[in-house]
């Protein structure tokens, strides 16, 4: 390729740029985004974060031409230091942007804690940071792309940069307020985890590990616990809490994974999460206040826990209740809607009685199993549903039931 000196102006351009000297950069780990072709003429290699990325990208610095492969092709340099003081550049332009960043649209110096000498005081700081990214989730999407790209380009530069004090504090430092803004403690595996959190989540002792060697200290800031919710102290406690953005986040957490748990249960939930968004959208659009929009959360949050006793109240299971409600059309009269509890019931009874005929291994995948499923769905709603059902809505609500099926909603193995 033509020999290029990358000039100070280009290393300062687009600190997150995806591009680094060859190096794709991962920095929308978070985001869903369309993915650009990339340039035929020089393709280049994978690069995403993890524990063994400078063990992928190591080995061609020092079994090849720097010139010949390595992640700085294209780029003059004379000796492998010259690609690691490149990559140490760009590194610290990034660091450079996110602190303007966030000086520049959230008011606060973002490395001021790391020259605090008590504990406790940087620990509030930080708390107060993340309560700031986490007023707008515009600003939260932004700090991770910048907090991405930084950790991507600190992987690329060791094992050299962790003996550069002043590096690997910056980077602990935006680990750990990373850590507090994706509401997360080592260990965490499961949503259930995440609801019962609320009260600890900002003992920092217990985020996961930055791999500096600043201590920020321990701090709760607000104790409810939301997987047994009492809505009349939640609100209480919430108007008492002095970081109220990052309670917030707390119990949308809480609601988002019990709404994905409702919704793979049942899918014709999806108007509750329709609802939740236009919530998450006031709120956004300063439409919503903070003390508002938790009124209107504890509101749903009851209307939430309406909905899975619902089938209770309806004298069906919970998978009674999806066939239920798959079935169902508007203002059926109280006959017709004990026909269509009817039908929902004798559904999966005799679904069930013939599970080792119909649903063999890889059943969707042959045509004649197929068949058979259809035809036992079918001559059940025939036989079972209210004549008020025309054809179309026949047809409409057994290609619901297969479909369902097929996925394994209606589980017909219990």
């Amino acid at each position: 390729g033509v020999e290029h000196e990358a000039t100070p102006a280009e290393l300062e351009a687009h600190p997150l740029r995806e591009e680094v000297v060859g190096v794709e950069v991962n920095p929308f780990k978070d985001e869903v985004l369309a993915e650009e072709e990339p340039e035929e003429e020089e393709p280049l290699p994978e690069f995403n974060r993890s524990s063994d990325v400078w063990s992928n990208v190591y080995p061609q610095w020092v079994d090849i031409s720097p010139l010949e492969g390595s992640p700085t092709e294209g780029v003059q340099t004379e000796s492998i230091a010259d690609e690691k003081d490149i990559l140490k550049k760009l590194l610290e332009s990034a660091l450079e942007g996110c602190a303007e960043f966030c000086k520049k649209d959230m008011g606060f110096d973002l490395f001021s804690p790391i020259s605090e000498s008590d504990a406790n005081r940087r620990t509030e700081m930080l708390e107060g940071f993340a309560d700031q990214i986490l007023a707008k989730d515009e600003h939260k999407k932004t700090f991770n792309v910048h907090q991405n790209t930084i950790s991507d380009l600190f992987a690329a530069c060791k094992p050299e940069i962790i003996f550069q004090k002043k590096f690997k504090a910056e980077v602990g430092l935006l680990e750990t307020l990373r850590g507090i803004v994706d509401r997360k403690k080592a260990g965490d595996s499961t949503l259930d985890e995440a609801q019962q959190k609320v009260s600890d989540l900002l003992d920092l002792s217990v985020l996961a590990d930055s791999g500096g060697d600043e201590k920020y200290g321990i701090s709760k800031t607000w104790i409810v616990d939301l997987s047994r919710l009492d809505y009349e102290k939640l609100k209480q406690e919430f108007q008492e809490t002095k970081h109220k953005n990052i309670a917030i986040a707390d119990i949308r957490a809480f609601i988002e994974s019990k709404l994905q748990q409702m919704v793979d249960i049942n899918p014709t939930r999806t108007g509750f999460v329709e609802r939740y968004e236009a919530l998450i959208q006031g709120y956004n659009n300063n439409r919503l206040t903070a003390e508002i929009l938790v009124e209107e959360f504890t509101a749903f949050m009851q209307t939430l826990d309406d909905e899975q006793n619902r089938h209770v109240r309806e004298g069906l299971t919970p998978e009674e209740m999806l066939v239920f409600d798959l079935l169902e059309k508007p203002k059926l009269t109280p006959s017709e809607k004990e026909k269509v509890k009817e039908t929902a019931k004798e559904l999966l009874v005799r679904l069930r009685e013939e599970r080792t005929k119909l649903f063999v291994v890889d059943w969707h995948k042959n045509h004649l199993t197929r068949l058979q499923v259809e035809m036992v769905v079918n001559q059940i709603l025939d036989k079972y549903l209210p004549p008020t059902y025309d054809r179309v809505q026949f047809n409409e609500k057994s290609q619901m039931i297969f479909g369902n099926l097929m996925e394994n909603r209606v589980s017909v193995f219990q």
